[in-house]
């Protein structure tokens, strides 16, 4: 593997993130979530909102992150893809 594919490879990893983050930001903008959090913010101090919904969204990824390992260790590969193609 030559310089030229791993430039063209990590150019590529850039640009799919930013059109991911892109899609999934447009996607949860209009979230019940983010509405909650609105109103919150409008009747109490946005900045305690603000750190109180990053906390959240933080416990939230590292406990969906931690549950996928250990699905991931507990199930055979052919177990949880045939979960993953009912689920999806």
């Amino acid at each position: 593997m030559g310089p030229e594919h791993a430039a063209a490879h990590s150019t590529g990893t850039l640009e799919i993130f930013a059109r991911s983050l892109a899609l999934v930001g447009v996607a949860e903008l209009f979230d019940k979530t983010w509405f909650l959090g609105l109103i919150l913010a409008l009747r109490h101090d946005p900045r305690t909102v603000f750190l109180g919904s990053f906390t959240a969204l933080l416990l939230h990824c590292f406990l969906a992150a931690a549950m996928g390992l250990a699905f991931a260790r507990m199930l055979s590969k052919f177990t949880l893809g045939c979960l993953t193609a009912g689920l999806f």
